[in-house]
């Protein structure tokens, strides 16, 4: 994998370079390393998942909070965000997730090689992690976990970046051929919302040509012009960005 240039990618590899590529610069060719401004969302995100995993599993009663690693996520925020996964336990999707008897699968890691199929970690040029996989009778239900969002008419006017989905979707039927459709989602777990991405196999080939297209975009880039937005203001390359031009 020495010829690629920036291996291995990741969904957020190519978002952050479709945001701006000077800011991908900044972060993979000059790796210059600038502290987040704050690890309170990164500490919630990483609490939620691993309660939402332990339900799957498991059962709540029987987990211990433990908040020894995090730094800025307090105990009242846990408290907050149990009373939040409570009352997201008890939607319909949720309960037909836990009744279930498809087999089902939490924090699962897959690999893809530059042709986007399925591979070794050796053989790897994209990698990613599946929150939560179920393996249905007609189709493959993939959902990653969100945690955030203002309120649903916000998160449905500036919906993310479908690429990580349309991924999920491309490796399941790779790695699966028996299954025909992919049903994905970024489930925003505080609002009960879910925006959903379908992948059929009859469209898998040309997602894939143009997620390969968006890499060697990437690759064949030795300018990284600055993409000017309203995003500038919240950059954390911003001074360096200013200063440089």
């Amino acid at each position: 994998m020495s010829k690629w240039r920036f291996w291995p990618y990741s969904f957020s590899k190519i978002k952050q370079y479709k945001t701006c590529p000077r800011k991908f610069y900044y972060t993979h060719v000059r790796k210059i390393e600038v502290p987040p401004p704050t690890k309170f969302h990164l500490e919630k995100g990483d609490f939620g998942h691993s309660i939402l995993e332990h339900k799957i599993k498991s059962d709540l009663d029987r987990y211990e909070i433990n908040l020894s690693e995090y730094e800025e996520f307090t105990y009242d925020n846990a408290k907050e965000i149990m009373r939040v996964l409570l009352d997201f336990c008890s939607t319909e999707e949720f309960k037909r997730i836990l009744s279930s008897n498809n087999s089902k699968y939490t924090e699962f890691f897959f690999n893809l090689d530059p042709n986007l199929s399925p591979c070794n970690k050796k053989k790897k040029l994209l990698a990613g992690v599946i929150d939560y996989l179920e393996f249905d009778q007609n189709k493959i239900i993939i959902y990653d976990w969100k945690f955030g969002g203002k309120n649903v008419q916000t998160l449905q006017k500036f919906p993310q970046d479908p690429l990580q989905l349309r991924l999920y979707g491309i490796w399941a039927l790779e790695k699966y051929p028996e299954y025909s459709e992919v049903y994905s989602g970024f489930y925003f777990v505080e609002h009960n919302y879910c925006q959903e991405e379908h992948v059929f196999k009859e469209n898998k080939d040309e997602l894939k040509k143009d997620i390969n297209r968006q890499i060697l975009e990437i690759e064949e880039d030795y300018t990284f012009e600055k993409n000017e937005s309203k995003l500038c203001d919240y950059c954390e390359f911003k001074d360096i960005c200013v200063n440089e031009n």
